[in-house]
């Protein structure tokens, strides 16, 4: 089980921050903004053109607590490419959903796409 929680910045100004729940003493793992343990193979459920047959990424859940009613996944794979090391990252709406207002965000305030975290 992988479990997290994510800072995230947009244009110098950070949007949100909720790494210091990592220390926090939260009753389970499904309490944390991410988590998850489901291995996924390159054609499943988040499709990876460039993963090999054998590689696996882990799939989390992806929260946003100002956002409770979307559901969000989050597909993540480690990349070694010659020495340096990241982390890709593609956040995907995971179905759909019942708004809880009218014209109420149809995304989590991180926007879905791809992201590519470069180790420093």
């Amino acid at each position: 089980m992988l479990i997290g929680e994510y800072q995230y910045i947009e244009n110098g100004v950070e949007v949100f921050n909720s790494l210091s729940r990592l220390n926090s003493s939260l009753v389970n793992n499904a309490q944390h903004y991410l988590d998850g343990n489901q291995l996924l193979k390159k054609m499943q459920t988040i499709i990876c053109d460039d993963c090999d047959m054998a590689e696996r990424r882990v799939l989390l859940f992806f929260s946003d607590p100002e956002r409770k009613y979307l559901h969000n996944k989050l597909a993540v794979r480690y990349v070694d490419d010659k020495g340096v090391e990241s982390i890709e990252i593609q956040l995907v709406s995971a179905g759909s959903y019942v708004s809880p207002y009218d014209n109420a965000p149809k995304e989590p305030r991180v926007p879905y796409g791809s992201y590519t975290l470069i180790k420093q």
